[in-house]
């Protein structure tokens, strides 16, 4: 096509030009929002998504007595827990401050072994699976289970002759203050 035949006007070709000219699109996109979210149908479920009525959820209503129960329940576990905390603490059962100090032990070895995330994540897999394995294959758990107690109790026996026994027993200072 040559110049000679395009018979517009310089003023019709100045206005076609502008109106095909490179329009400026946040983010460089080339088609509509329209067209780029898919047009027609899916643009029309997106749209009743967004727009959707919110979804009615069913009150709850907790009975104020087993909520009751369920507090002092808690309230008589801790009670006892921070008792068995107390009686560690104090030193006055060996055989129990002996058990906290040696898991205490263990959980710093494994803690420089691996990161707290790790361990966190090591121990939801477990259980997880653990009760599964177990089902699978109790008999053989509970076999090798009974042979390893059996085996714990023979060395906490000796230790308990060779260490245990012959550490004196000295009571600790109460503490009786006088004013």
């Amino acid at each position: 096509m040559s110049g000679a035949d395009f018979s517009e006007s310089s003023d019709e070709k100045d206005q076609y030009e502008d109106s095909h000219q490179e329009i400026f699109h946040l983010f460089g996109r080339q088609k509509p929002v329209h067209g780029a979210l898919g047009g027609g149908k899916q643009l029309g479920v997106l749209v009743s998504w967004i727009y959707r009525s919110p979804y009615n959820f069913p009150e709850i209503v907790l009975p104020e007595d087993l909520c009751m129960n369920v507090a002092l329940l808690l309230r008589d576990r801790f009670n006892k827990v921070f008792g068995v905390f107390k009686g560690v603490a104090s030193g006055k059962d060996v055989k129990k401050f002996l058990y906290a100090i040696l898991g205490l032990w263990i959980i710093s070895i494994v803690g420089s072994w691996l990161e707290f995330l790790t361990i966190v994540y090591i121990l939801f897999v477990m259980l997880l699976t653990m009760p599964l394995l177990y089902e699978k294959h109790e008999d053989q758990v509970d076999a090798y289970a009974l042979k390893a107690k059996a085996k714990l109790k023979r060395q906490y026996s000796t230790l308990d002759e060779m260490v245990i026994k012959k550490l004196p027993n000295i009571p600790f200072v109460s503490d009786n203050k006088q004013h």
